[in-house]
């Protein structure tokens, strides 16, 4: 029996030339793990999102889910797929890319609303366009435009600009051009179902999905999820497995942490807010007991990210040489925090 290998050369952020395996991974709204899907590592976004909630997300009794998904993940087909379960989305689209119409709405100043320091913009539509689902079928749809302006935005796009030389050869030809990509910096455009939902909050929940870059940069880097030694489909998945378990269990340390300092868990600064993935790690790793006689034990002192892991999950330890028992009684009561 042969079977597709997990094992490709695709596209890699990293510019990897080694075979890599794609991840697709699903968060809830405070960036928890809930789910994911692995794949070969030549498909393209585009083709994994249908099957992976099919696989996951459909299997698991969460009511109306709405997916956030960047534009790699923005087509038709996927689209068709979420609303056919009665679920939702918020995609982004590229403004550069828009047709002349929605780029024309976008430049016109009337509709905008400014914060107090002018430093960020948004408007939206409400519009009915048609889309060809999986089978090729037009499916008529209405949805939510939303374009929003933001100065930290331009600035990034504006220094970001490494094409700019290349680009102004190509516009030689066409000056009208350049205009419209300059005016265009700093604009993004979300599409989604949740029409009656403000502008705001759905730029917020799109927002949200920086966690989701942020959980697989920890994934690749601080849990070695890349690269991928390892070869057999069994190993692949247990390879990922402890990735997902791991992950999992900072984020859930980082979120205790947010809590116990009275920080917002959805904050825009993000987990790193608290302790960072690597700190999680290096205060877990150092935390250790030496064995000593007479059945007692001696614990390496906390440092300030162990103290402050210890005082999220509401473990007052008494770090005098304890017994096997006392320390029985330590693991309980983190136990007994964490899963509330």
């Amino acid at each position: 029996i042969t079977r597709p290998g997990l094992r490709k050369k695709g596209v890699s952020k990293e510019k990897c030339g080694e075979p890599i395996v794609q991840m697709g991974l699903f968060i809830d709204d405070n960036g928890i793990p809930i789910a994911y899907r692995l794949f070969p590592g030549n498909n393209t976004d585009r083709t994994t999102l249908r099957p992976a909630l099919e696989k996951s997300m459909d299997r698991m009794n969460f009511g109306r889910v709405i997916v956030i998904a960047d534009g790699g993940l923005n087509s038709g087909p996927n689209i068709a797929r979420i609303l056919s379960k009665g679920n939702g989305y918020i995609v982004s689209k590229s403004t550069k890319k828009s047709d002349k119409n929605v780029k024309a709405w976008m430049l016109d100043e009337i509709g905008y609303e400014w914060n107090a320091k002018n430093t960020f913009k948004v408007k939206s539509m409400i519009r009915n366009r048609k889309i060809k689902d999986a089978e090729g079928k037009t499916v008529e749809i209405t949805e939510k435009l939303v374009c929003y302006w933001s100065k930290k935005h331009y600035d990034r796009e504006v220094k970001e600009n490494a094409k700019f030389i290349e680009y102004l050869e190509s516009v030689i030809k066409n000056p009208d051009k350049l205009k419209e990509y300059f005016n265009l910096l700093g604009y993004y455009t979300l599409m989604t179902s949740e029409t009656k939902k403000s502008d705001r909050e759905i730029i917020n929940k799109y927002h949200g999905l920086s966690r989701i870059e942020d959980s697989f940069c920890i994934t690749k880097s601080d849990l070695e999820g890349r690269p991928v030694y390892v070869r057999t489909p069994e190993h692949i998945n247990a390879h990922f497995l402890i990735c997902f378990i791991a992950l999992t269990i900072i984020r859930l340390i980082q979120y205790r942490i947010l809590k116990s300092q009275g920080k917002d868990t959805l904050n825009e600064d993000g987990w790193e807010s608290g302790v960072t993935a690597d700190g999680i790690k290096e205060a877990l790793g150092s935390f250790q007991a030496d064995a000593l006689p007479g059945g007692y034990y001696r614990l390496t002192r906390p440092n300030a990210d162990m103290r402050l892991i210890l005082e999220s999950m509401g473990v007052d330890a008494d770090f005098r040489i304890p017994t096997a028992t006392d320390l029985r009684k330590l693991k309980k009561g983190v136990d007994e925090t964490g899963m509330r």
